[in-house]
């Protein structure tokens, strides 16, 4: 896998790893917020029991996960745990596999939340999705970077 030294080039991978908690926790409340108000802003809320609106909640999960890979980042951070580690790994690449999966299942079914506004709104999304995704992959290999490189300094210091 690839390996980083620094994150954005300029910062260590621990502040790297404290700014992807950041960008994740804003990131996924943000999102959460967004689809609350386009349920609110039409009747889809209205509907008891509506396939559209469980479809609608269910568009809300990746968010859910990245809040909890998120703070398991974080908390590996501060405990230097390797099981938080690959914890937060796992929530990430499932993150990723849902979105996509997800994003492509509802928009052939036409029944994506953000997609059904109008065309804006379905390229605004899918250039999101994309984009997304792409973090998420940025965000796995510095994370991994930063596990590996604590993992060099347990065999180190175990060595000495």
């Amino acid at each position: 896998m690839i390996m980083a030294k620094k994150c954005c080039f300029c910062l260590s991978l621990q502040m790297g790893c404290i700014i992807i908690f950041l960008v994740g926790v804003f990131a996924s409340v943000m999102h959460i917020d967004y689809v609350y108000s386009l349920l609110n802003r039409d009747d889809w809320g209205n509907h008891k029991y509506s396939g559209k609106l469980l479809v609608n909640y269910v568009q809300m999960t990746p968010y859910i996960f990245t809040f909890v890979a998120s703070f398991l980042i974080f908390f590996f951070v501060l405990s230097q745990n390797c099981c938080l580690f690959w914890a937060t790994l796992v929530f990430q690449a499932i993150d990723a596999v849902f979105l996509l999966t997800f994003s492509v299942i509802t928009t052939s079914l036409g029944i994506n939340i953000v997609i059904s506004r109008g065309v804006t709104h379905a390229i605004i999304y899918w250039l999101y999705v994309f984009i997304w995704l792409a973090l998420i992959v940025y965000f796995m290999i510095i994370n991994y970077s930063y596990y590996r490189q604590i993992k060099e300094k347990r065999t180190e210091n175990a060595a000495v």
